[in-house]
């Protein structure tokens, strides 16, 4: 499995093992739980994490399959880009301040392409020669559409 797929799972464990520990839930407590009643607050607590981390597991699913497309040339940088704007946009706890310093940009949409550039090349990167060749592909098409001015991706 790759490294950066590996990097995010461990993430996504960790927030979960930090609200496990944070947010116990009593034995007499999991029964209720399991009947999938919401009693107390600490359940409800409990369903919400692991709500969030579903909606997470999902998004970044999503990202990779999108991100495969792409470095299999089923899809352009700037339909990629799309696809994970709308990803970006509808998560209700999407970090904008941390997507905004983590990638560099005049804009969000430039900001997006980077970051499925980032993606993509993790995912290339046990294949030496398929790295080279997506990182340069995708900074081409990139730098392409930048030449032309402001970057938008058409919606």
């Amino acid at each position: 499995m790759k490294r950066c797929i590996l990097i995010a799972y461990a993430a996504i464990f960790s927030v979960t093992l930090a609200a496990a520990v944070w947010y116990p839930v009593p034995d007499e407590k999991r029964v209720a739980a399991e009947r999938q009643t919401v009693d107390n607050p600490e359940d409800e607590k409990c369903h919400m994490y692991q709500a969030r981390l579903e909606a997470c597991t999902h998004r970044l699913e999503a990202r990779t399959r999108i991100a495969r497309k792409l470095i299999d040339g089923r899809l352009s940088l700037l339909e990629a880009a799309d696809r994970y704007r709308d990803l970006n946009e509808t998560a209700a706890d999407f970090d904008w301040y941390g997507f905004r310093h983590s990638y560099p940009g005049q804009s969000d949409d430039e900001r997006t392409c980077r970051q499925v550039i980032k993606t993509a090349v993790c995912l290339a990167e046990d294949d030496a020669r398929q790295l080279v060749v997506v990182t340069e592909r995708l900074e081409r098409e990139l730098d392409r559409h930048l030449q032309h001015g402001s970057l938008c991706i058409p919606r």
